[in-house]
């Protein structure tokens, strides 16, 4: 999805697609049994193909499709907090401060060993250049 849907819809209109709409209520992600969310692309058969390349490649950590780029930044677990600050107030402030997406990452179940964590960043390499 993106800082503010940002991302979904630079998929959109690389692709040229009419639609490509996140089947769910904003925030409230509902996977279905096997663990996926339900995805609407709507237009030309080459186009809804180009959009699925460009977000399989998304998936896989690739945002070169949509002119952006990502970069991940370890952080000690104890500096976690500090990016929190009250209700992720911190990196909410660095988003809208630098223009890119930002989520810290931590653990078993992002591929982490326990007590790691680190900042994900992505969107315009220029935005991202300057976050880090």
């Amino acid at each position: 999805v993106g800082l503010r849907g940002q991302t979904i819809e630079l998929v959109q209109r690389t692709a040229g697609v009419l639609k490509c709409h996140i089947m769910v209520e904003r925030d409230k992600y509902e996977y279905d049994k096997d663990g996926q969310i339900p995805l609407q692309i709507c237009g030309t058969r080459d186009r809804v193909e180009n959009c699925v390349r460009i977000i399989e490649r998304i998936i896989a950590g690739d945002y070169g499709g949509i002119g952006h780029t990502c970069h991940v930044m370890p952080i000690a677990q104890a500096r976690v907090n500090y990016l929190r600050g009250d209700r992720w107030q911190v990196i909410n402030y660095l988003k809208d401060l630098t223009g890119c997406y930002m989520d810290v990452i931590q653990g078993p179940p992002y591929g982490l060993a326990r007590g790691e964590a680190q900042l994900f960043m992505t969107g315009p390499v220029e935005r991202v250049a300057r976050a880090r």
